[in-house]
Parts: C-alpha cells; structure tokens; sequence
C-alpha cells in the first residue's frame, strides 16, 4: 500500500483535501500525488510540490473587450488562459480602478471612468447631515446609553443579590 494526498481539482489552488492509501499497483488520477506536504503551511499543490500561501496569486480575467470580467487565487507559476492576467488593476498611485479595461498592447489595466465621474465619487465636501442621519445618530446615542445603564444595573443587582445571600447564610 502507498500512501497519497489529494487535492482540489475544481479551482485552481489546488488546496490539500487530505490523504489516503491506495495499492501499490494503483495509477493516480488528476487530483492525486504521491508527493507529501513538508509542513501545515504548505496546503497548495502546485503541480510539482506542495506551497504554502505566499505562494498563491491572483489571476484577473478579462472578455474579449478588456473589461475586468473576474478573478480567481492560483498557485505562482499557473499558465494564464486567454484573457487572464496577473497584473492588478491598479492606478499610478496603486489604487483600485472603478471600471478597469485591460489594454493588450500595454499589457496593463487602464481606468474607463471619466476623471469627473471620479472627481464626484471622492469628493469630501462637508455635508451637513441629512435629518434621518441626525435622528440615527442621537437613537444610536441613546441605545449606547440605555446598553451602559443596563450593565450597570446588572452588575447592582449581582452585588445586592450577593450580599442578600451573604446576610441570609448569617442569620441561619
């Protein structure tokens, strides 16, 4: 009898399932290895050796448009499909893009979004708040409020009840 380890086929981490034995004789299957984890960190099979997280990445996919389409965690060194990349949509600063297009002959993500439509998302003038934000804002207030009393109401009555018991243990 051999022993094997056998991980996930149905994404492309390929994370440990567990191990098991089979004949010696035994031909694996696709999602079967006779190779051993080293340690708990190493749970991803990447098709020749078990790695541990550090060894994951993320695999943008993109339609036939370049429009972000989705994305998936693979172990380091998967082969890309078509439309896939490991580049991350991310502007020059390193922030996320609101409606990221991938450019093929960049080989990078470009934001899609109008710079004004963007100016309005993250504008911080000061607002004065709505009415039903200030009614939210003072029943929070006092929920806080009544969630303290409470405590400490409860904390009274353990005290009383505990010297209650204790003058009762006395006179008996």
């Amino acid at each position: 009898m051999q022993k094997i380890y056998v991980y996930n086929v149905a994404n492309r981490m390929h994370e440990f399932l567990g191990a098991s034995t089979v004949a010696d004789d035994a031909v694996l299957v696709d999602g079967q290895t006779t190779v051993a984890p080293t340690d708990e960190n190493n749970a991803y099979w990447d098709g020749t050796k078990w790695v541990g997280a550090m060894n994951l990445v993320t695999i943008y996919r993109y339609d036939d448009n370049g429009n972000w389409v989705g994305s998936d965690i693979a172990t380091t060194g998967t082969a890309l499909k078509a439309n896939e990349t490991i580049e991350r949509p991310a502007d020059e600063s390193g922030l996320g893009m609101y409606i990221p297009k991938f450019d093929k002959t960049q080989n990078k993500w470009v934001e899609t979004m109008p710079a004004d439509e963007i100016k309005k998302l993250t504008e911080t003038g000061k607002q004065e708040p709505s009415a039903n934000d200030k009614v939210i804002v003072n029943l929070t207030a006092q929920l806080l409020q009544t969630q303290t009393t409470i405590k400490q109401q409860g904390a009274q009555i353990a005290s009383l009840t505990g010297a209650l018991l204790a003058n009762t243990k006395k006179n008996n």
